[in-house]
């Protein structure tokens, strides 16, 4: 959400007793402040069990919209919705959950 929206990084992977492993990197950004989406980049590295290792790269560009948006649409669509704050320890700004139900 446009109000919470926050750059990031993380990474993070597995490893498999066959020897078969994967670990990625995943980096948010708004390149654009002035539209309404941002950009993830995914970097991932995939070991196979014979230690052969592969790299993939994914962008991912998803909407970024602010509260009011994302309220009207759900109201607009049909939904009642209700707003719930995350609770987190996480060094971080709380999210919005959004549930909407059909009347």
């Amino acid at each position: 959400m446009r109000e919470t929206f926050e750059p990031d990084t993380d990474h993070g992977g597995t490893d498999h007793p066959d020897g078969r492993g994967v670990r990625y990197l995943e980096w948010s950004y708004d390149p654009d402040p002035s539209d309404t989406s941002v950009v993830t980049e995914y970097a991932l590295l995939f070991r196979q069990a014979d230690g052969q290792i592969a790299a993939r790269h994914e962008t991912h560009r998803t909407g970024l919209f602010d509260r009011a948006t994302w309220l009207k649409l759900l109201k607009d669509a049909g939904f009642q919705v209700e707003r719930v704050v995350e609770e987190t320890e996480e060094d971080r700004t709380p999210r919005d959950i959004f549930i909407g139900r059909l009347p």
